[in-house]
């Protein structure tokens, strides 16, 4: 059993089981096209993971390509779900995040870079700390970044921690729990138009992360605000590029 507070997942007379505890409702897991076998057991591999029956022999197995010592089934209790991760890419994954095209995602790495400042979005280590825009080093995590959606509803996330997103709170840009603040995470991009673009769930309309550049400010030419959307204002546009 894997217990995750309000959800679990068990194997119960040969069958594996979401258990929502809140609901207090128990759906079977289809972890292969044919669930014939008697589930006895789930081993994690260093680059598998095998759903086992009494014999110990293999009803199903999903397989990565390399072998890793970061090969672990988990609670991602950010969205109520049991998932195997290895070499930071998530294999498996139960219940299936709602994604655009319905697939579970890989993480894929981004930066988000301004030309008006030449210079790339900055995640601090600590929570609550303004995110900024720096120069750009391929050495540091915190210029690297990753939309996830979950529920149809885009996030953007830290490479620091997956519990890292980018958030707004009373119009400052700055970081914090993706557990905690969902409704303030609501981030996405928009690529026609390159903005980066904050959805307020309160009075459902969109706005634009921004630099500031105010004279009197003598922390604006680091720090970000929201803005009306503006495609001739150069310092809302930002370019996705790959890490090098």
């Amino acid at each position: 059993m894997l217990y995750c507070g309000d959800y679990s997942m068990i194997i119960l007379n040969g069958k594996l089981l979401y258990r929502d505890h809140k609901s207090k409702i128990s759906t079977e897991i289809k972890y292969s096209k044919n669930n014939s076998g008697y589930l006895y057991k789930i081993v994690v591999g260093s680059n598998n993971i095998s759903f086992k029956d009494k014999t110990n022999e293999d009803i199903y197995n999903i397989y990565d390509n390399k072998i890793s010592n970061n090969s672990k089934l988990y609670c991602d209790k950010n969205t109520r779900s049991i998932v195997w991760k290895i070499n930071n890419t998530i294999k498996w994954r139960y219940p299936e995040i709602n994604s655009n095209n319905g697939d579970l995602q890989d993480k894929k790495y981004i930066l988000l870079c301004s030309k008006y400042y030449n210079k790339c979005l900055y995640a601090a280590n600590r929570i609550g700390n303004n995110v900024r825009y720096a120069d750009y080093s391929k050495t540091l995590k915190n210029f690297k970044w990753y939309f996830e959606i979950i529920n149809k509803k885009s996030y953007l996330k830290s490479a620091i921690n997956d519990d890292i997103c980018l958030i707004v709170d009373n119009n400052k840009i700055i970081t914090g729990k993706c557990s905690e603040n969902m409704d303030k995470a609501r981030i996405s991009y928009n690529e026609p138009k390159n903005y980066i673009e904050y959805f307020n769930s309160s009075n459902k309309q969109y706005k634009c992360i921004s630099g500031i550049d105010e004279r009197n400010n003598r922390n604006s030419r680091q720090y970000l605000t929201l803005a009306n959307c503006n495609k001739k204002d150069e310092k809302m546009i930002w370019e996705i590029k790959t890490p090098n």
